[in-house]
């Protein structure tokens, strides 16, 4: 398993579309706006490149995880370094969390 820095748009998205695989199931799963997910995520990583998204994929490329997170100012906090996650996502797995959540620290 290797975790990946998001660097192109077939990598953005297979993170986009990891939710519908692992979710596929479940019939409380509502999906994201996929068009406006891809849009939003390709301006904020790709063009700002404000945020960070990160993906663990095992041995075949497939996707087991997910995470955007960014560093930025707090203004509630009133300091200049804050860590922001979100779409978190990701199989079972410890092993893969803790990998996931270790390379966004």
């Amino acid at each position: 398993m290797i975790i990946k820095k998001v660097e192109n748009k077939k990598e953005l998205i297979g993170f986009v579309d990891f939710p519908d695989k692992l979710y596929k199931d479940d019939p409380n799963y509502v999906p994201y706006i996929r068009s406006d997910l891809i849009s939003s995520l390709d301006k904020l990583l790709f063009t700002e490149k404000t945020y960070t998204a990160l993906i663990a994929l095992d041995s075949n490329k497939n996707v087991l995880g997910r995470v955007l997170f960014t560093i930025a100012k707090n203004k509630q906090l009133k300091t200049d370094r804050c860590g922001f996650f979100s779409l978190y996502e990701c199989i079972d797995d410890t092993e893969v969390s803790s990998k996931l959540i270790g390379k966004m620290e």
